[in-house]
């Protein structure tokens, strides 16, 4: 049995360094991505209430610019009569920091 342990621990140790060599390059990161969500909760019995929500996230990137939106909403009714009310928003851009300013000859031994 002890044999039969050494060649295992063996090849599980290799096992990280060579699935490392198999992999492809890393994904591309998308240039955009939109998320939606909505929500609705209806309740009866004794009292009837309702609550209504949605929300957006958006988020674009070039090269050098990026832009982020985001948005929501939430109302909620009791026995028919407004109870909360919200509705909130943001934009935010910004530009990425040039890379030209590092000096490209900074890391190189001569």
């Amino acid at each position: 049995m002890r044999k039969l342990r050494l060649p295992l621990a063996a090849l599980v140790g290799l096992l990280p360094a060579t699935s490392g060599r198999a992999q492809g390059p890393p994904p591309a990161q998308e240039p955009w991505k939109l998320e939606l969500g909505l929500s609705y909760v209806a309740t009866g019995g004794n009292s009837e209430t309702s609550s209504a929500g949605a929300d957006l996230d958006y988020d674009q990137r070039w090269a050098q610019w990026a832009i982020a939106a985001e948005g929501g909403m939430v109302r909620a009714t009791e026995e028919g009569s407004r109870t909360a009310e919200r509705y909130t928003g943001r934009v935010r851009a910004w530009q990425a920091p040039s890379l030209a300013l590092a000096g490209g000859d900074a890391g190189r031994a001569r």
